[in-house]
């Protein structure tokens, strides 16, 4: 019973609804937004990926109900390349559980190391255009006094933010991947 109590302990903490705007110092986080900690999936297990999958769904769902849109803010801090590979059936079975959810207003991807960026503009091609401009990554060491609009900020320059999907053509030409029900195919 203790461990039970335990697993779904860590599945509230891996993603949740801020409960007050910038509670946990997350840049551009409102009240009502979902975040995702990357640094409790380290320690969730396996057993758990369903439930967590589901939980998401339902906390993703009622931000539809209250809000008519959910946003997203992904923390990615302590990620290595190696982990993307590591918890390749937890995204698997997220993307097979979300991939019918609408709504999605923007997400903020936070904390996210170089490398994140090169695989997200390899993957981008098989995202929707609608899904992939709604992605900002947010690297490492940004402040919100220079993260205030979305894609890519750093350090204490201000600049404008440029979206993770810059070459328009290389997309058109392979827009007939992509199935037009779901966004990440």
């Amino acid at each position: 019973m203790q461990s039970q109590i335990e697993e779904e302990n860590l599945v509230q903490r891996f993603c949740h609804v801020l409960q007050e705007k910038s509670a946990e110092d997350i840049v551009n986080a409102q009240k009502g937004d979902i975040v995702l900690e990357y640094s409790i999936l380290k320690i969730l297990p396996p057993s758990q990926y369903h439930q967590t999958a589901d939980y998401l769904a339902m906390l993703i769902n009622n931000s539809l109900v209250v809000r008519g849109f959910y946003i997203l803010h992904v923390r990615l801090k302590g990620i290595l390349i190696r982990d993307v590979e590591t918890y390749r059936s937890f995204i698997e079975i997220l993307a097979r559980k979300l991939r019918d959810i609408q709504g999605l207003e923007i997400c903020h991807v936070h904390d996210a190391p170089f490398f994140f960026r090169q695989i997200l503009s390899i993957l981008s091609v098989f995202i929707k255009k609608e899904v992939r401009n709604k992605i900002f990554v947010i690297p490492k060491n940004s402040s919100s006094a220079t993260c205030t609009g979305a894609a890519t900020c750093a350090g204490d320059a201000t600049f404008d933010y440029e979206k993770v999907s810059s070459d328009s053509s290389f997309y058109n030409n392979s827009s007939s991947l992509m199935s037009n029900n779901d966004p990440f195919v």
